[in-house]
């Protein structure tokens, strides 16, 4: 999937030295005001949007049970379902926003697995969902600890919400090590890759 949404490039508006404070704002996040994420009403739901939800919720479950042998078919269709709803820019994706609701869950469920590859893909389906919430950069820190996949695999909107959220880690690392005289140790060597990343989108 092409993470330039028509030819457009996304690139990271911050860095070392940059001073920007914007923060992101995506277009179908979540507001603090927002009322708390709820199940859907079923009455709103058409027979194949009731469907998906089923779906959605059962393969959510699969990742709480002990057979870790579950694991890998569940986040693998958890991430094919996501990946083919966001091209979207207009409205939350039907998967995230049927997701919404399981994000603590599948937040929970990301700490119990031991490390490895299922953990890490875990971490990219949350990062993509923390899109939707309205913590404080989860997207870049489940990022951090996901898979390292193309970026651009999972749409324009990842890209750029997670280049926001980037800004802002510079941002504050810069204004930390200022009031430290710059002899703090930089802690967001760990960001730098990711930025380069966007340079490429």
């Amino acid at each position: 999937m092409d993470a330039g949404g028509g030819g457009g490039q996304s690139r990271v508006q911050g860095g070392p030295g940059s001073g920007g404070d914007e923060k992101p704002a995506p277009l179908w996040g979540r507001d603090r005001r927002d009322p708390p994420a709820g199940p859907e009403k079923e009455q709103e739901l058409s027979e194949e949007d009731k469907q998906l939800q089923d779906e959605l919720e059962m393969l959510v479950e699969r990742l709480g049970e002990k057979d870790t042998s579950l694991y890998r078919p569940a986040l693998e269709e958890l991430r094919r379902q996501i990946r083919s709803s966001t091209t979207s820019m207009t409205s939350v994706p039907k998967p995230l926003k049927f997701l919404r609701p399981h994000y603590g869950k599948l937040k929970e469920i990301y700490e119990n697995m031991a490390p490895g590859e299922n953990k890490r893909f875990a971490a990219d389906i949350i990062s993509v969902l923390a899109m939707t919430m309205s913590g404080e950069r989860e997207c870049l820190k489940y990022r951090l600890v996901g898979s390292q996949e193309e970026l651009a695999s999972w749409g324009h909107e990842y890209v750029r919400h997670l280049a926001g959220e980037v800004a802002k880690e510079w941002q504050e690392i810069d204004e930390a090590r200022q009031g430290t005289e710059g002899h703090a140790p930089h802690p967001g060597q760990e960001i730098v890759p990711l930025q380069h990343g966007f340079t490429m989108q």
